[in-house]
């Protein structure tokens, strides 16, 4: 009998209706629902010691998660260490020019420097600090921390962001001297071909505010005299019954 011959649709079906009426199968759907395989993956395997199949399922974890290898303990540190690692690599791994990652005191200065700042309610005050972030770090004005599901929502927007402002600013050219926003601005509306000089928008010869210029009948442009053409002339009588 070859193996796995046995794995018909028909036995498939039957196997999948006999989970579905097991009692575990309601609190294993409970658990795996919220995030899915990517968080059962990085529940599984930060403990463990093991890498984290892709950066961004540091989403789903608290420094506290992380051991070292084979499970061995971390100190404080050490943990907080090694999940800026994870964020680290998330935000900057796709970016085609990524500025070199910080030592391990800067990175723990900084972080310290985050922690006092979303640690009373604050916001960022760059959105690429968000690299320095973990979920337990944010807590409100009076130092309380918030709900475990509150702190990661919050945790996932400060990492959001933090991409965002990894991409813009790589794809932005830098000029020697010139201080870069944090956001790009906005480009304003224009038209795309070069406006008519044949044409004068609105009425000069009337209030901006009067009827003419704030609802204008058709048509909607007056046109102007031409050196090289015959004067605009008032319509007669006739053409005015002819266009009615």
């Amino acid at each position: 009998m070859t193996r796995g011959s046995h794995l018909t649709p028909a036995h498939q079906s039957h196997a999948g209706k006999g989970r579905a009426t097991q009692a575990s199968f309601l609190t294993h759907n409970q658990q795996i629902a919220p995030d899915g395989f990517a968080a059962m993956s990085a529940y599984m395997r930060a403990p463990a010691g093991l890498r984290l199949l892709d950066p961004a399922h540091i989403q789903f974890l608290r420094p506290e998660q992380i051991a070292g290898k084979q499970g061995r303990p971390l100190s404080p540190p050490e943990k907080r260490l090694q999940f800026g690692v994870y964020v680290w690599r998330m935000v900057w791994e796709h970016v085609p020019s990524p500025p070199p990652p910080p030592t391990d005191e800067e990175y723990l200065y900084e972080m310290q420097r985050i922690q006092a700042l979303i640690g009373q309610g604050q916001p960022l005050s760059d959105p690429l600090d968000g690299v320095y972030a973990a979920p337990n770090d944010f807590r409100d004005s009076g130092g309380n921390p918030f709900s475990w599901k509150k702190q990661r929502k919050l945790f996932r927007e400060a990492l959001k962001a933090a991409c965002a402002a990894a991409v813009w600013r790589n794809e932005t050219p830098r000029k020697v001297g010139q201080r870069r926003p944090l956001y790009e601005t906005p480009a304003s509306l224009m038209w795309s071909h070069a406006p008519r000089k044949d044409v004068q928008i609105g009425r000069q010869d009337v209030p901006s505010y009067a009827r003419e210029n704030l609802s204008p009948a058709r048509p909607y442009s007056v046109p102007v005299t031409a050196t090289t053409h015959a004067i605009w002339l008032p319509p007669t009588n006739e053409q005015d019954k002819q266009d009615e």
